[in-house]
C-alpha cells in the first residue's frame, strides 16, 4: 500500500482535484506537491522522504521533454511515475515515454473517477495505458506484424504485452480468456524467436524506434507530421 504520493502539477485546481479523487479511495495516503521541475527534483533528492509515486504533468514549468523525464527516472528509480498527458500528444511520444520506463499515462479528458483504479493497477507493478489509446498504439508500428507474420489478434496482444500490460488486462481489452492470451503469447514468442516478454519487448521497441525516426523525418519535412 502506498503511503505518499507527490503531485507535480502547476495548476492548483487540477492538483486539488487529483487529491480529492485519490483521498476517497485511499484515506491513509499523504500528499506532497511540486509546482516546477526544479522543485520536483529537490523533493526526489531527499532519500528519507521519497514518495511511492509521482503524478507528473507534462506542463510542469522548467520541463525539457524526454530529457527531463529520464532524469526524474534516474534520480528516483524506485518511484513509480504516472504521467498526465494532453489530448494532442503524438502517440510516438507516448511510446517513447513507455520505453523510458514510466508506469503509465492518463488524461483528464477521460473518466477521472478511474484514477484510483489506475493507481491500484500500478501498485501491483503493472503498467496502465488508457483503452482509448490502444487503437493508436496498434498502428505504431504496424510493420512488425507483416515482418513476423503475426495475425491481427497476435499483433494486438504483442503490442499490449510489449508496453507492460498484464495478461489479465489484455484479456479484458480483447474480450478473451486469460488462458487464451497465454496461448497467443507462446505463438508470438515462437514467431519472434524469443523466450520471454522482455525479449519480445526489445524487438517491439527496436521496430518502434525505426518507425518514430521515419515519422519524425516526415514531420520535419512536411510539418504535418485503455479507458475504464
Amino acid at each position: 500500500m502506498y503511503k505518499k504520493i507527490l503531485i507535480a502539477e502547476n495548476f492548483k485546481f487540477i492538483n486539488d482535484s487529483i487529491v480529492s479523487l485519490i483521498s476517497k479511495s485511499f484515506d491513509e495516503i499523504t500528499f506532497a506537491t511540486a509546482h516546477t521541475y526544479t522543485d520536483l527534483l529537490f523533493h526526489l533528492s531527499k532519500r528519507s522522504t521519497l514518495p511511492d509515486m509521482v503524478i507528473l504533468s507534462l506542463d510542469l514549468p522548467d520541463m525539457k521533454s524526454l530529457v527531463s523525464i529520464k532524469k526524474i527516472l534516474d534520480t528516483a528509480k524506485e518511484v513509480q511515475i504516472l504521467i498526465r498527458i494532453n489530448d494532442n500528444i503524438p502517440i510516438s511520444y507516448i511510446v517513447e515515454l513507455i520505453n523510458l520506463g514510466i508506469s503509465g499515462v492518463f488524461s483528464l479528458s477521460t473518466n477521472t473517477n478511474s484514477l484510483p483504479y489506475i493507481i491500484k493497477i500500478i501498485m501491483t507493478g503493472e503498467k496502465y495505458i488508457p483503452y482509448d489509446l490502444v487503437p493508436l498504439l496498434l498502428k505504431h508500428p504496424e510493420n512488425e506484424r507483416k515482418k513476423y507474420s503475426l495475425s491481427k489478434r497476435e499483433h494486438t496482444i504483442f503490442t499490449l504485452m510489449s508496453i507492460g500490460i498484464s495478461n489479465k488486462e489484455i484479456a479484458n481489452y480483447t474480450g478473451i480468456q486469460c488462458s487464451t492470451v497465454k496461448v497467443h503469447n507462446k505463438s508470438i514468442f515462437k514467431k519472434l524467436n524469443v523466450n520471454t516478454r522482455n525479449e519480445a519487448t526489445k524487438k517491439y521497441f527496436a521496430v518502434a524506434a525505426i518507425a518514430s525516426m521515419s515519422t519524425n523525418t516526415a514531420t520535419s519535412l512536411n510539418y504535418s507530421a485503455i479507458n475504464v
